[in-house]
């Protein structure tokens, strides 16, 4: 289950990517994202409600620039293991 303050890092760095927390596998309350830099590149709010997010975004230099919106990866609401034990028949001579 993914819950709390989470800290994400750019490939093969130290170099924090975003952070941002969720409760209830949903992301909630404030994301921010960096550049590789390490310099500001946005902040988002999210509503618990909707899920919806509102926030700005900035260039390298700390300039406002139009808003567009993270893109997280969804957590799946089901199990993907009993899913393919469902949909995937093996023999008892494989098992």
């Amino acid at each position: 289950m993914v819950d709390g303050k989470w800290t994400f890092y750019y490939k093969d760095t130290n170099i924090v990517w975003f952070t941002t927390t969720y409760e209830n596998e949903r992301v909630v309350g404030k994301l921010e994202s960096y550049y590789l830099s390490g310099k500001l590149k946005r902040v988002e709010t999210y509503k618990m409600k909707n899920g919806k997010a509102t926030g700005n975004c900035y260039d390298e230099a700390g300039k406002k620039i139009p808003y567009t919106p993270f893109v997280t990866v969804p957590v799946a609401g089901y199990s993907f293991r009993k899913y393919l034990k469902k949909t995937m028949p093996y023999s008892k001579n494989l098992r």
